[in-house]
């Protein structure tokens, strides 16, 4: 649901800004703006999507301080994007761009190598953090309170 949601809102702002990025197969890639746009586009389904389907399934899904984690996977994956594929403003292309042109040959080591940043980029700044903030909590277990509250049929 969280990649349907992602495809589809990307592909909306696409057309309401007039950009042409395509999947990833245009002659561009988005910078600056369009590169926090892009960010946007994945990281608030992640953190909305859950909540959504947790209330419709009648189930515990989202841990305690998900907003808080999903607030700062939303701001780092946003700088995450801007490390990838770079800013005018800024006066920096963007890794991509350094590590593997836009119409560079193929090339397997320099491929592997720019999926390993991305990798390393995404996990970083989305999971990293999320998962950081979300285990550093001490408040009573909602998941605990939620199942005791579905068996006994009544609030602690």
């Amino acid at each position: 649901m969280v990649a349907i949601c992602f495809g589809v809102s990307w592909s909306l702002a696409e057309r309401w800004f007039g950009w042409t990025f395509g999947a990833g197969g245009g002659d561009t890639l988005p910078q600056g703006l369009a590169a926090v746009v892009l960010s946007l586009t994945l990281t608030l389904p992640l953190v909305f999507v859950p909540p959504i389907y947790e209330r419709f399934a009648q189930t515990c899904l989202v841990l305690p301080r998900h907003y808080m984690a999903g607030g700062a996977a939303i701001l780092f994956a946003a700088a995450g994007n801007l490390f990838l594929y770079g800013s005018k403003a800024l006066g920096f292309p963007g890794i991509r761009n350094v590590v593997f042109p836009i119409g560079s040959p193929a090339h397997l080591v320099r491929a592997v190598f720019m999926e390993a940043i991305y990798s390393a980029t995404h996990f970083g700044t989305i999971v990293l953090p999320y998962s950081a903030i979300v285990s550093s909590q001490f408040a009573a277990d909602r998941c605990e309170y939620f199942y005791s509250y579905q068996v006994s049929g009544v609030a602690r």
